[in-house]
């Protein structure tokens, strides 16, 4: 029987926005809205993914360390770049925003341990921005006036471990409030808040689609290694090496050309001691006054 072919071999890198919902009737507003296919698995951690737009969901079901786990699980099926955004979003109880309302929230805690996040840059795009609590069971009473969930922080915790915590973004669409019981959320109504907000979720995707871009670029090599690597033989620790000081040496001699000064050396290895040789002596003649 032929191998199946690993996974990681052609998803690697393909995607850029990582989303984790809860909920199905979450993940069905953003499944119909990305076109995205469901990807077969044995898990109890549903896929779903769309190679074209490089959008990939999990639901990864209620509560803190399940949100944490599902993004462990889609981390490493799909292995995306270190450059990708990871949004959790879904409904949130208020006390006192009207329902359908949409929030950033920029601080997250965990109201069984106290353990505080504060996930994503800023976006100036949403007008709304609060504080969100996760709590291990539906809240009723509302005695904090902010946000209430059941998983942001166990997404919180994880995610920025994949990327970075200014590309972990959590968004929240209030479904109940004080006045409001969660009694009278339905599938139904969860789609349609979804889709009220669908306009808020193409600007903020603009947005975070561009420091995306940015960051993507920023850790690009800044030359073309494979250039260095075709006529020296770096082994996998040494191309690591060269990775990372191709970088440095960039930034600290932007007038001269590495690929010059690789010719020049037939060994890998003493082409890397000379770029450390070259940073340190540069750095250490540096005037800072």
């Amino acid at each position: 029987m032929q191998k199946k072919r690993p996974l990681n071999n052609f998803l690697k890198n393909k995607f850029k926005f990582l989303w984790v919902v809860a909920l199905r009737c979450e993940a069905n507003a953003l499944i119909t809205k990305f076109r995205l296919k469901s990807f077969p698995s044995r898990s109890n951690f549903p896929i779903y993914l769309n190679h074209e737009n490089g959008h990939a969901l999990v639901i990864s079901g209620v509560g803190a360390v399940k949100s944490g786990v599902g993004a462990m699980y889609l981390n490493n099926t799909v292995c995306p770049g270190p450059y990708a955004a990871w949004i959790n979003v879904g409904i949130a109880g208020h006390r006192e925003s009207p329902v359908g309302t949409f929030f950033q929230a920029i601080k997250v805690v965990n109201k069984d341990s106290g353990k505080s996040f504060f996930p994503g840059l800023r976006l100036s795009d949403v007008p709304n921005i609060g504080e969100l609590h996760t709590v291990s069971s539906p809240e009723f009473k509302f005695d904090f006036p902010g946000l209430y969930d059941m998983e942001a922080s166990g997404f919180c915790e994880i995610a920025p471990s994949f990327s970075c915590n200014e590309l972990t973004f959590v968004f929240k669409i209030v479904s109940d409030t004080s006045e409001k019981s969660s009694s009278l959320i339905s599938k139904k109504m969860v789609l349609e808040l979804f889709e009220r907000n669908f306009l808020t979720i193409d600007i903020l995707l603009k947005t975070i689609g561009r420091i995306v871009s940015q960051e993507e670029v920023r850790l690009a090599d800044p030359v073309k290694i494979e250039e260095i690597t075709s006529s020296l033989h770096f082994t996998g620790t040494n191309y690591f090496r060269l990775q990372k000081l191709c970088r440095k040496w960039c930034c600290v001699f932007p007038e001269k050309s590495l690929y010059e000064k690789a010719s020049k050396f037939s060994s890998a290895k003493d082409l890397l001691k000379s770029m450390e040789l070259d940073i340190a002596e540069k750095v250490q003649n540096w005037s800072f006054k």
